[in-house]
């Protein structure tokens, strides 16, 4: 039974919850609300509570990261409060346990030299029978203090970050961290090797992992389920993204199949891309112009384009050949990025429209699915974060969008983030001109001049 309204008001017994106000991310949720005992008082108690989401009971998570990001934040609301803090889970032992070990254990390793898990684990058991319930809680617990030490310095606090112009820890060591993380992560591509499904894959090496793709599920001769395209989620919400390749020939009616299934209202091409015979558009030449593609029909409705965007309103028609399913038609706005280095403006806009709209299911493509798309999500998820936490934290950014791609953000990309981090940073906190050039001056420490050139385009 939830103990807490959604909106209004709940009772429960002589107590008044009151609901105030709820931010959601794609991991957890805070709430705010107002609790009332007229009978016994005048007063009012607020409660603000950190609410994670994705952990499965009596396990540990697949990747600590998320529940590290949760820390991060709980512990950044938490710096001021001086009342106690109620931790609970289901059954008050296994995750709870868990959580308490991992905050205890952090803020140790702060000002001491060692930690001792056996240890502690073994105090809390003497308050609380069971405390770390399962030896899958255990282990997670260890995973998860050693990237959460490792990375203790990798974020830095925006305000901070302004007045001394430098960061905890080298750029370049954050992303060599970064690839060690990574090689403990294990991904599974029997279907994407599937020996039908090997000419839809533009990249040998980059494939789409089996427990984080989406499924085709409109029927059409000759084809599988399968599209080389994986789900990333959005700094506040799960799966919000697509990210894909641009289609092959012997791919364009999957890529609509995918818009289809998976309700898509905006494609983003954040490439320009290279006309060859295996980079044919798949939207018609023409305003008013179609062309099909097996039982897609697609419309050009209107094209408009701007120094950064080109627009494209598409209208597509679904002639269903099955006399159980009706036929369909679906508008979508494609967006072309007319040059993939000037990425900054784009993602200003395309955050205005998230938040405008953010129910909306995205496709992000580029060349190879990797490149530039990875690049825009990073990108997208950091400024937003810096938005709302006034942190910047790149790392965490780039380790949470590599549970759905590996491939995603080389050096010298993780590079230029902070870069552009930097320079929507001071545009956010109106910095002037001199600001300007002693934040270029000094971001670039640690990277190579090819880097600084790339980032000044």
């Amino acid at each position: 039974l939830q103990y807490w309204p959604d909106e209004g008001e709940k009772q429960i017994n002589n107590f008044t919850i009151r609901f105030e106000n709820e931010e959601r991310y794609t991991y957890y949720t805070i709430r705010r609300f107002v609790l009332l005992n007229p009978i016994e008082s005048s007063e009012t108690l607020t409660i603000k509570q950190f609410h994670f989401l994705s952990w499965p009971d009596h396990d540990g998570l697949t990747l600590p990261t998320p529940l590290l990001d949760f820390w991060q934040r709980f512990r950044n609301n938490c710096k001021t409060s001086t009342s106690p803090i109620l931790v609970h889970c289901s059954a008050g032992v296994g995750r709870s346990g868990t959580f308490i070990a991992l905050d205890a254990l952090l803020e140790m390793s702060i000002y001491e030299d060692t930690i001792d898990i056996l240890e502690f684990t073994h105090r809390m058991r003497q308050n609380r029978v069971y405390m770390i319930q399962t030896v899958g809680q255990y282990v997670f617990l260890y995973r998860a203090l050693i990237e959460g030490i490792l990375t203790l310095n990798a974020s830095i606090s925006l305000p901070e970050f302004m007045t001394t112009r430098r960061v905890h820890m080298d750029i370049k060591d954050q992303y060599r961290l970064l690839e060690q993380l990574q090689a403990t992560v294990e991904f599974s591509y029997h279907t994407a090797r599937d020996p039908l499904n090997i000419d839809k894959n533009r990249v040998e090496s980059i494939l789409a992992a089996d427990n984080n793709r989406p499924y085709l599920m409109t029927q059409v001769e000759k084809t599988t389920d399968y599209i080389n395209a994986v789900f990333v989620n959005s700094y506040r919400h799960a799966s919000t993204y697509i990210v894909t390749q641009y289609p092959l020939p012997q791919t364009m009616v999957d890529f609509y199949r995918l818009i289809f299934d998976h309700n898509i209202s905006i494609v983003m091409l954040v490439e320009t891309i290279p006309r060859d015979p295996q980079n044919l558009p798949y939207w018609p030449s023409a305003v008013s112009g179609n062309v099909s593609f097996g039982p897609f029909e697609i419309l050009l409705s209107s094209q408009k384009e701007d120094d950064y965007l080109i627009e494209r309103i598409l209208q597509i028609k679904y002639t269903s050949k099955s006399t159980f399913t009706s036929d369909q038609t679906k508008t979508i706005r494609q967006f072309e990025v007319k040059n993939n280095t000037r990425s900054l403006p784009v993602v200003k806009r395309f955050l205005k429209e998230m938040r405008t709209r953010p129910e909306q299911n995205v496709i992000l493509q580029c060349l190879n699915g990797v490149t530039w798309s990875g690049y825009f999500v990073a990108l997208c998820n950091s400024i937003d974060k810096m938005q709302t936490e006034q942190i910047i934290d790149p790392f965490q950014i780039v380790r949470l969008i590599r549970a759905s791609r590996q491939e995603f953000i080389d050096q010298n990309q993780y590079e230029n983030l902070f870069v552009s981090m930097i320079n929507y940073a001071q545009e956010y906190l109106s910095f002037g001109a001199a600001s300007n050039h002693a934040v270029e001056n000094s971001v670039y420490m640690n990277t190579s001049e090819k880097n600084r050139s790339f980032a000044n385009k």
